[in-house]
């Protein structure tokens, strides 16, 4: 017997798993959307929890730093990896057997995690700077230049930090590369990097994994860039985007950065502290400077020229006084100085400072000291070799009461400068709040009654100063390359 024929409700069977095919179907796709959205959502969220905490992580290196108490400026020795016993403790691990980059075992020693505890023995006991971890839940890694950390080896020395170290370090900055191998800093102070998962190759399961198995290492045009050592002082670094064989994220603080934040700092303590006249660089009626009871002596080779007692001028054992001013000479503003009454011999002496910056301590240049006769006419030169210096002592030392150490080993005082109001012969301040006293445009707004103005390195308005053109009134700060404070 034939079957019945069903045209019409096997017509209505195919039709309807059709629609459960396409309904199966439709929900599988929703649902590997819905996977791949949500995957990619949570990367984003990963992405934005690790780039919020390397943000917040350089803020903290930044503000430790500048906040240093003893040596404003320095940096932490990182949490590294030990040697002798090999842990990640959250302190600083600080070396007191070299200042070597790398250690006989050949571990970096400027290279681990960011220190998150206070640091302990051999270093000096200062607090950590925080823990901050990435979105896989790993401490963040740290590198530093040599330039901004203590030395623990003999002799013990805190690095000398100020605007100056920015052109001439000790040791060369470090760079960071972007995935070209292209240079976007080599002006780099320290980086902060973020590990990420763990790569193909990278075994974290010990107690104390090295930097590889967490810092990754990328080829760029046959070059090959490793995040995980530190071997040369102008090491690179690379910041690229995360991929299947590279996933560190990074951040850095270039010196320029550090050293702008330090101003701030340092020019609002000098406004608060107490100041003579003799601390102060120049006043409206001109710059002048009258150092007193000053020796000096070579440090290595000198030279001469002309026709002078050399044996005696290099080292001299009578102090002299000299009074000093700041003129234009040869195209450039320098302290010219001279002596106030003839030496032993009935010369004269003269000492003009170089450009920049305007100290007396150390005296460089081969013609720096210049003797003259009771007319004035030179008589010869004498003056450091190449690479020395003469060092100069005072017997009438400034007093500076309640200023900080740090002021002067870093030596501040060389770029630092204070404009000032009159003063009176008893040494008072003699400016009139609403006629004679600074004037300061700061940022298109004027500040009145300014009795004393603070700048970080040099400004064109001292030039002015210098030549005796100045007003009271000082605009174009809003273009001024360092920091400035003041105190009315």
């Amino acid at each position: 017997m034939r079957a019945a024929h069903c045209p019409h409700s096997c017509r209505a069977q195919r039709g309807a798993a059709l629609l459960l095919a396409m309904f199966i179907i439709g929900l599988a796709v929703t649902a590997l959307v819905v996977r791949s959205y949500d995957a990619a959502e949570m990367k984003a969220r990963q992405e934005e929890k690790t780039m919020k905490a390397l943000a917040e992580a350089k803020a903290a290196l930044i503000a430790w730093s500048v906040a240093h108490k003893d040596s404003p400026g320095q940096m932490p020795w990182p949490d590294r990896r030990e040697t002798s016993n090999p842990n990640y403790d959250g302190s600083s691990d600080c070396s007191s057997s070299s200042f070597d980059l790398v250690s006989q075992q050949g571990e970096a020693k400027f290279l681990g995690q960011l220190p998150s505890l206070p640091s302990t023995t051999p270093c000096l006991v200062y607090p950590g700077v925080g823990r901050y971890q990435d979105a896989y839940g790993n401490n963040l890694w740290y590198a530093v230049s040599r330039n901004l950390v203590r030395r623990y080896d003999s002799p013990a020395t805190n690095p000398v930090i100020n605007p100056g170290i920015i052109t001439t370090p000790n040791y060369s900055w470090m760079v960071v590369r972007d995935s070209q191998g292209r240079i976007i800093s080599n002006r780099v102070a320290a980086v902060i990097i973020a590990p990420g998962s763990p790569l193909l190759g990278q075994n974290r399961s010990s107690n104390t994994p090295p930097a590889s198995a967490y810092l990754d290492t990328i080829e760029i045009d046959g070059v090959i860039y490793s995040n995980s050592d530190y071997q040369a002082d102008n090491k690179s670094f690379i910041q690229a985007e995360e991929g299947s064989s590279f996933n560190d994220r990074l951040v850095y603080i270039t010196i320029d950065e550090l050293i702008s934040a330090l101003e701030k700092r340092v020019v609002r303590e000098v406004r608060n502290l107490n100041f003579t006249p003799d601390m102060v660089r120049c006043t409206l009626s001109g710059c002048v400077k009258e150092p007193k009871g000053l020796k000096w002596s070579s440090a290595g080779v000198y030279v001469t020229s002309g026709s002078i007692d050399a044996t005696y001028y290099h080292k001299p054992d009578i102090a002299q006084d000299f009074n000093c001013q700041w003129r234009e000479l040869q195209n450039t503003i320098r302290m010219d100085c001279k002596t106030l009454m003839p030496d032993s011999k009935e010369n004269i002496l003269r000492i003009i400072t170089p450009s920049y910056p305007f100290i007396l301590d150390r005296l460089t240049g081969h013609d720096v000291i210049r003797v003259l006769d009771e007319n004035g006419v030179e008589k010869g030169t004498i003056g450091p070799a190449d690479n020395s210096y003469f060092t100069v002592s005072s017997e009438n030392p400034i007093n500076h009461i309640g200023w900080p150490q740090w002021y002067f080993s870093n030596k501040w005082d060389e770029y630092i400068y204070v404009v000032a109001e009159e003063f009176n012969a008893n040494n008072e301040g003699t400016c009139n709040p609403s006629s004679s006293c600074l004037i300061l445009n700061w940022h298109g707004q004027e500040v009145t009654g300014i009795k004393q103005l603070v700048f970080s390195r040099a400004w064109s308005n001292l030039e002015k100063l210098a030549k005796g053109e100045a007003t009271n009134y000082f605009d174009g700060v809003s273009k001024y390359y360092g920091d400035v404070a003041w105190k009315q």
